[in-house]
């Protein structure tokens, strides 16, 4: 396609000027249409009974989602949401009702993280406010730099929905709201974090701040989606003998650029904010099908 494509656009130029427009949008459309619909093809959407092995953990997939492996998904955020992956990943989840070229798609990105046993005592007793204060404060420290290279400052607005601890399910739930310069779009970090016995399962909402109602809709069934294995689950900890982490619930939200918010910032916040969106139909089977053209690569991160 990276041959076609130029050859038809060159020979379009012969063209008279009054055709050449329609021609060009014709084929451009054509093209798109084709490359969306040999990618989605070319994806294995799963759902049921999932192993994720290296977590020792199982996804229950319903039938309002589908699960990508890790191939797959980095496909999706290379490909189409031309975000390169930098972190490794387990896979990704979407809504049944949605296509990766969809205008209003958002997606769970899975990760696991090997840190060991998160003791959640204190769960109650977490100063979120502060946490919050703190991450702002961080943040507008960076903007100096980010305006140095040539970026857009961030402003950390506030929690779009608050750090809550279900102890049932030993999950963590928050989300942020970001905006960009003067750009009056803000983005959305949603982020589960389900503790394990020997790690955390991390699942980073992928969508923007008007789709929060949605994905809070869902939340509980979302949770659920994600259990470890006998022999994993939280319960079975040991004292003594099993690793501890070193980190606290509280930095599960702070986090950091390397392991926290390189890759997840990258994909929430730039996905849909640059480059040139192009429009293309496919009919019944993909629907409304939108492209992220150019090479932008993330430039937010806590430092």
């Amino acid at each position: 396609m990276a041959i076609v494509r130029p050859l038809v656009l060159l020979l379009l130029l012969l063209l008279p000027k009054p055709m050449l427009a329609e021609e060009m949008e014709t084929a451009e459309s054509a093209m798109n249409s084709e490359w969306a619909e040999n990618i989605w093809q070319s994806l294995e959407r799963q759902t049921g009974q999932i192993k994720l092995a290296s977590a020792q953990a199982t996804l229950n997939i319903a039938n309002n989602f589908y699960f990508l492996n890790a191939a797959d998904a980095e496909k999706v955020l290379a490909e189409v949401w031309n975000t390169p992956v930098d972190q490794p990943i387990l896979g990704m989840i979407l809504p049944a009702t949605q296509t990766p070229f969809d205008k209003n798609v958002w997606a769970m990105v899975i990760r696991y993280e090997a840190d060991g046993y998160i003791p959640d005592e204190d769960a109650a007793d977490i100063g979120y406010a502060d946490l919050l204060s703190a991450m702002q404060d961080e943040i507008q420290a960076g903007n100096t730099e980010r305006l140095e290279q040539g970026r857009d400052p961030i402003t950390l607005i506030g929690w779009a929905a608050q750090p809550q601890y279900d102890t049932k399910q030993h999950a963590l739930h928050w989300a942020e709201e970001f905006q960009s310069g003067e750009d009056s779009l803000h983005t959305l970090s949603y982020n589960i974090r389900v503790l394990g016995r020997k790690g955390v399962l991390a699942l980073s909402v992928i969508a923007d701040i008007e789709q929060l109602p949605a994905i809070e809709s869902q939340l509980s069934s979302i949770i659920g989606l994600v259990s470890f294995d006998p022999g994993a689950t939280y319960e079975e900890f040991i004292p003594g003998s099993d690793k501890v982490a070193t980190q606290g619930l509280s930095a599960l939200v702070v986090g950091n650029t390397s392991t926290q918010t390189g890759f997840v910032k990258t994909t929430l916040l730039f996905f849909k904010k640059f480059g040139v969106w192009l429009v293309v139909g496919l009919g019944l089977c993909l629907g409304m099908v939108w492209h992220k053209s150019g090479n932008r690569r993330s430039q937010f991160s806590r430092t």
